[in-house]
Order: C-alpha cells, then structure tokens, then sequence
C-alpha cells in the first residue's frame, strides 16, 4: 500500500514529512488522539516553536482530516549530532473528557441524551446524536464528576457511545450503522497479523438491575428490577447493577440485556494489523464499521465490529492495527455469522 502523507496544520502553517506518526480512534474515546516524531535539519532552536501545548492543530493523511484537536505535549530532544522533536495531543473532545461538570443546580429534567450532554457542554464541543432518545424525567450531577462519565452512564441504557470524530467532535451513535467495503480474509497479502481472545472472565449467568422512579407508589416505581440470565455461564455468577437516575422497569430490562451482552462480547475479541490505512474502496478505516472476517485459524466467518484503529506509519511501513469484537457486544447483530461455537453469544 502506498504511504500517506501525512501533515499537521497549526498556527497557519502545515508541516510534513514526518518519520513516526500515531493516530488512534475508538468508539470508546470521545477524543482521539495522536503522536508524531521528525529529526529537525537545523540547530535547535533554528526553527519557529508553533507545536506549544495547547496549540489548535488539524491532522491530515493525504488531504483528508483524521483529527482536530489540540497539542498536549512538545518533547524536543537532542544529542551531539542531531534534533528531533515529538508532538502529542488529543481531540477537540478532550476538554468534555477530563473536567468537572459545572452546573448552577446539580440537576436537569426533561431532557433527552443530548440535552444533558449539550447542558454540560461548556467547552464549545459540537455534540451531536443520529438517534431519536425519549426524555430522561431527571438526572443528579455528582459533584466533581465529568460530563463524559455522566453521559456515558446514561448512554449505556440506549446501548449507544461516545465516539470522537475526525472534525473533533463528539457524536452519540450506535455502533454498526456503516460497512467497510470488501472482507478481510486470512491468507490475503494485507493481512499482516491476526489473533483473538475468547474468555469468560468478566461473564455472570444473570444481570440483574435495580432502579428507581421518582413518581408513583406501585411496586414498579418503588423497586422496578430487570434481569437478564447468560445461559452461555453454567456456574451461578449473579452480578447486581444499580444505575444512577430514575430507571423504571423497562429500562431497567434493556440494561439488564444491554450489560449481558456487552459482558459476553468483551470476551469475544480479535485483532488484526493490515497494510495501509484504507479499505478496498479507498476510504479510511473507521471505529464502529461493520467488516466482513473470514480467518479459519481463529474460528472466525462472520460480520465483526471495529472497536478502535491504531493507524501507524514509519520504518515498519504504513499499517493499521484493529481491535474488533462481535456487534452483538454493542446492542447490533452478527450478520451471516458462521463462526465456532467458541464465538457463541447471547441472542
């Protein structure tokens, strides 16, 4: 596969050539983030210092945009005969990430997702959601907690995530809604490496939630329970959920299911590095993609998720590594999935 060329846009200028570069996306992160390494041709010092932490920067492979954020670290070093500097960072989203939520009442009502998410956006993040969400009746705001947590939790019931996009963004999506073109199959010169991990570790044989409501007097508003049983678990392994906000019995059964799901295709997984950093159509590879996987060696013929891309670039050559996972791990389905029973979930 043919290099990128790679550049990063900062302070008005665009700087190329770069000898190492790392940029990672995953569903799970509301930002992405980034490193890059080049060895100066001048003295230090010779060259303007524009890679400041904090600095506004845009990351670009062959033209096209993979992140926007800001410049976390500049590590500059140096020995007798040469210079070479690092540059780090994160995506615009970072900010909503790391800080406290700050709110004059430490409660919202009658708000959907991204409502709240919006009400404790004050870092100037463009927020975006591709679902229709009903109205939460309240939420608390913990104290000293971050709007990514809170947000998160919430978007656990909706079997949805907080994915970074490439603008610097943050979008509320379920996974699976796109597909890369093309299969990834064993034994294809761009297959690279290839391995799995199946394990039980975190699975339990039933999930059962407890809520709450905050009107009404009846059992279902009093102690609402949703329980969900893994009958792929055959030692009893209760595990007891208590979400935070009003839950009533409905929504507690979709996180019961929701967390049954999640637990068995964390422990369903497989990584892949490819060469290049575009699929057969020429598109970038994207977190929350469905693939086509077909690798006897790993009992896998079946839809797979892309869960994170770790795009790479330097002495190695220009490669993407993958970590993917059943869809059925975030609330999709495994199309035409013809995988061992060693890869069975719930259904």
């Amino acid at each position: 596969m043919a290099l990128e060329n790679v550049s990063l846009r900062a302070n008005g200028g665009e700087r190329f050539n770069w000898k190492e570069i790392t940029v990672t996306a995953a569903m799970k992160d509301a930002a992405r983030s980034f490193s890059l390494s080049v060895t100066e041709p001048g003295p230090p010092g010779s060259e303007p210092f524009v890679y400041e932490p904090g600095t506004e920067i845009e990351v670009l492979a062959t033209g096209d945009l993979i992140l926007a954020g800001y410049v976390g670290d500049y590590d500059p070093k140096g020995s007798a005969t040469d210079h070479s500097i690092s540059v780090t960072g994160k995506g615009k989203g970072i900010d909503f990430v790391q800080c406290s939520a700050v709110h004059p009442t430490g409660r919202i009502e009658q708000k959907d997702l991204l409502g709240i998410a919006n009400e404790l956006n004050q870092f100037g993040v463009t927020i975006t959601c591709d679902e229709t969400l009903d109205k939460e009746p309240a939420i608390q705001i913990p104290q000293g907690d971050t709007p990514f947590n809170i947000v998160s939790k919430l978007c656990a019931r909706h079997r949805l995530v907080m994915m970074g996009q490439a603008d610097g963004s943050i979008k509320l999506t379920r996974a699976g809604k796109d597909r890369h073109s093309g299969d990834l199959v064993q034994g294809k010169s761009n297959i690279l490496s290839f391995s799995s991990k199946i394990s039980d570790e975190n699975r339990h044989s039933e999930y059962i939630v407890k809520g709450q409501v905050s009107i009404g007097t009846d059992d279902d508003a009093l102690s609402p329970e949703g329980r969900s049983k893994d009958e792929g678990v055959t030692r009893y392994r209760p595990k007891i959920i208590i979400p935070s906000g009003s839950v009533d019995k409905k929504r507690a059964q979709e996180i019961a299911d929701w967390e049954r799901d999640r637990a068995a295709g964390e422990g369903r997984k497989a990584s892949l590095t490819v060469s290049g950093w575009r699929d057969g159509e020429g598109l970038l590879w994207e977190p929350s993609w469905l693939v086509s996987c077909v690798f006897p060696w790993l009992r896998i013929d079946q839809d797979m998720l892309i869960e994170r891309v770790t795009f790479k670039q330097g002495a190695d050559g220009t490669t993407t590594e993958m970590a993917l996972v059943d869809p059925r791990a975030y609330g999709g389905k495994s199309k035409g999935n013809r995988s061992s029973q060693s890869w069975s979930m719930p259904e």
